[in-house]
């Protein structure tokens, strides 16, 4: 419960990932006692972080992480 705020994309991911689409993924590198175990670590962040939105509001706890301006190069 150390998790307080998510980047607004992640959020959005973890609602859209499906458990099909993360065995095929990692499939190839877990096994399946793996899998399950991080389908329902997936599941108990969601919850958790849903239950933060719900107590303090979607400001307070997601938020947007922007990639850095890029700069051209100085030499």
């Amino acid at each position: 419960e150390t998790v307080n705020r998510c980047d607004r994309q992640l959020w959005r991911r973890l609602h859209e990932v499906t458990d099909n689409e993360i065995r095929a993924a990692m499939g190839p590198y877990l096994n399946r006692s793996e899998i399950d175990a991080l389908i329902e670590r997936r599941a108990a962040v969601v919850k958790h972080l849903a239950g933060l939105i719900r107590e303090h509001g979607e400001a307070a706890v997601l938020f947007d992480l922007n990639p850095p301006p890029e700069k051209p190069a100085t030499w």
